[in-house]
């Protein structure tokens, strides 16, 4: 896997046991998961940052088949050569949202808001662009995976990805990327350069609907998401397939039955192709590890032992006073000038009800 980061300093691949990790900044490496290993030993052995592999230890936890694993079933088995089989492009962190599960190192909004100076490296020239696969042979490549920020907001995937079209096969390949919904599909992208992938995996990231989704994706508006994703499934050509990715975390965990219910709309693409809804856990102060205690028990009550939220947090310590969320939620409410308790009451008691 070869990572390209144009903003910051890429990490190292811990997805797949073979295969090129490279950084910009760095002598290439082959990388290694440390969570693939049978002793799954300490973090410190490795160089990687915890945090990159923190979604996925908790998703294997849990029972949820996580990213890491889907890396090793698509590609680790049938790896036998020391080639890259995917490419991660990462532009930059331009963001139109400032989510209250995100930050300033992921979103540039965030940064404005918080008042953080972060270097915004969006225009890399060809030549630059290039130059980071210098004598790296390309012809196994199979997946290209595209990320931000919001990739969406300028022409950086079909700007960057067109220049490898004469070292990759398209035909062959699958190209990946998410968005948060913001953005029209087809204002940088043609279907024509859809139609050179193999088949194309486009990601809305959708957490809740309605005011849950104002509240959580802020400042966007849920008509407009709709907008968006309606336009999406209604002229998208038949290789694309869309999908929803919920983070699931402290925020939502009390309303995940509102979006399963709404997907239930949305089950099938208009060519019979099955729009998957795809659950992942969030990291960092809206982590389930911050669950307060009075949540689960709201939880159990209102939703049951066979609902989706209690299979994610039955096995899971409460807080009993979860003190850095609450000062987390004041500051952010503050900031976005949304309030806790108008968007989930029993969020917010079991929050700060003393």
């Amino acid at each position: 896997m070869v990572t390209i980061s144009m903003a910051t300093q890429s990490a190292q691949c811990v997805l797949i046991k073979h295969g090129l990790s490279m950084r910009l900044s760095q002598p290439e490496k082959i990388g290694v998961c440390c969570y693939n290993n049978t002793s799954r030993g300490s973090y410190k052995s490795y160089d990687i940052h915890p945090r990159h592999c923190e979604a996925c230890v908790h998703q294997e936890a849990n029972g949820v088949f996580s990213y890491r694993q889907g890396s090793n079933h698509k590609y680790g088995l049938h790896h036998d050569h020391d080639l890259p089989l995917v490419i991660d492009i990462i532009p930059d962190k331009t963001c139109n949202l400032a989510c209250k599960i995100c930050d300033d190192e992921s979103s540039s909004l965030w940064a404005v808001l918080e008042k953080k100076t972060r270097e915004q490296k969006n225009n890399m020239s060809a030549q630059e662009f290039l130059a980071c696969f210098k004598n790296i042979d390309l012809s196994r490549v199979r997946e290209i995976n595209f990320s931000g920020g919001e990739p969406l907001l300028n022409d950086a995937i079909v700007r960057y990805v067109s220049l490898l079209e004469d070292r990759i096969d398209f035909s062959l390949c699958t190209l990946r990327f998410s968005t948060n919904g913001t953005v029209s599909v087809q204002r940088n992208i043609s279907q024509e350069f859809f139609q050179k992938f193999q088949q194309v995996f486009l990601r809305f990231s959708l957490d809740d609907i309605a005011v849950g989704h104002e509240y959580q994706r802020w400042p966007s508006k849920w008509h407009k998401w709709l907008e968006v994703w309606n336009d999406c499934l209604d002229r998208l050509p038949h290789n694309v397939l869309p999908s929803i990715n919920r983070t699931v975390g402290v925020l939502n965990i009390n309303r995940l039955q509102l979006l399963d219910d709404w997907s239930q709309k949305y089950q099938y693409t208009k060519f019979g192709d099955r729009i998957e809804l795809i659950d992942h856990f969030a990291f960092g102060i809206f982590g389930l590890q911050n669950l307060p205690t009075k949540l689960k028990q709201h939880v159990l009550v209102a939703h049951g032992q066979s609902s989706r939220a209690w299979s994610y947090i039955k096995n899971r310590p409460g807080l009993d006073n979860p003190v850095m969320l609450k000062q987390r939620i004041m500051e952010i409410d503050r900031l976005h000038q949304t309030k806790c308790h108008e968007f989930d009451a029993d969020l917010s008691r079991s929050i700060f009800a003393d």
